[in-house]
């Protein structure tokens, strides 16, 4: 048992803080025998917890008070000033929780120290304010970029298969011995062929209505947006042929992932955290060839996480965009995108 409690009291009785702000308090230690103490630390301290694998992280120390003796019964108070870090706001999701706390000890010399923790709430900061905690937003830019600058290949894709389904077609007929067929021969023959005609059938549906669309790109401004800003999002299209297109959507979500070791294999698991859709009527025809842009403006929340990676948990923005044609089906694309606080 420890010669002191300790006491942690914040200033106004607050409980609630900013990343990167400032938490005050004053430190009381009552002696309960008499020991030599060599002050008081404190440090905030944040912690993963939940389904996934345990992590945490601290902040700066803070030492209070000076070495002295303290004789049995004596109170001692330390005000201090501690900065809490840029680190992961508080949470509590379906995988994983985020929580804060503020830890105090008492270094007693030759003795067992006095702990005391507290928890406390810390909410992001003012959008733009910093960087994110946990999110290497280079990264998430070029990842962005990728995501959003190659796109729709499903014409070639769709084309190559159909020519593979052809070849497949004309090689099971032309092997064929129809003149003296062996019931074995011939079963694998008529296998390979009804299995060429049944890819051609599903590949040309594809190619066909692909062919009809030709390239669509979509870009974001700004491509990393702060929380509480509204993104551009332009799809500009470019049709081999000339289509009607209905309505467009953008459908921005947020999803939690989290991770966890179990034995030599790693589990990992998502969850939707937030969505919100937005229809944007178009109702138009466009021509071939001639770049059309169709503009959707998407609000971010201001009261969600931004974008965060920790080892086992991260947080992730995505958009997915729709457009509805008259023919052939829709065409969707989902992106990646970099929330910042």
């Amino acid at each position: 048992m420890s010669a002191c409690v300790l006491q942690i009291r914040l200033s106004n009785n607050e409980s609630r803080f900013q990343t990167g702000g400032v938490v005050r308090g004053t430190a009381r230690v009552t002696a309960e025998k008499s020991c030599h103490i060599n002050g008081v630390v404190l440090q905030p301290v944040w912690s993963v917890g939940g389904w996934v694998t345990d992590g945490s992280g601290k902040g700066a120390e803070v030492r209070v008070g000076e070495e002295c003796d303290v004789e049995a019964g004596a109170e001692l108070s330390y005000p201090f000033q501690l900065t809490l870090p840029d680190a992961p706001a508080s949470y509590e999701g379906t995988l994983f929780t985020i929580s804060w706390e503020i830890a105090g000890r008492v270094d007693i010399a030759l003795g067992l120290d006095a702990r005391e923790k507290i928890p406390i709430t810390v909410v992001q900061g003012p959008s733009g304010a910093r960087p994110a905690a946990g999110a290497d937003f280079d990264a998430e830019k070029q990842r962005t970029r990728q995501s959003r600058v190659n796109r729709y290949r499903f014409l070639r894709q769709s084309s190559g298969a159909m020519v593979a389904a052809l070849v497949l077609f004309i090689i099971a007929a032309a092997t064929g011995n129809y003149t003296n067929p062996d019931a074995g021969d011939l079963f694998l023959q008529l296998l390979l062929i009804a299995a060429g005609i049944a890819a051609y059938v599903v590949f040309s549906a594809g190619a066909r209505r692909n062919a009809q669309r030709g390239d669509i790109t979509v870009q974001l401004d700004p491509l990393v947006p702060h929380r509480g800003a509204t993104v551009s999002c332009v799809a500009t299209l470019v049709l081999r042929s000339g289509a009607r297109i209905g309505n467009a959507a953008a459908r921005l979500e947020l999803r939690e992932y989290g991770s966890r070791q179990s034995g030599k294999h790693t589990q990992t698991r998502h969850h939707g955290v937030w969505f919100e859709e937005h229809q944007f009527p178009v109702n138009d025809d466009i021509a071939a060839v001639v770049p059309r842009d169709i503009t959707m403006r998407i609000p971010i929340p201001s009261d969600l996480p931004a974008t965060m990676t920790l080892s086992s948990a991260h947080f992730e923005w995505r958009l997915l965009v729709r457009l509805e044609f008259a023919t052939g089906g829709p065409w969707e694309d989902e992106i990646p995108v970099a929330v910042a606080p």
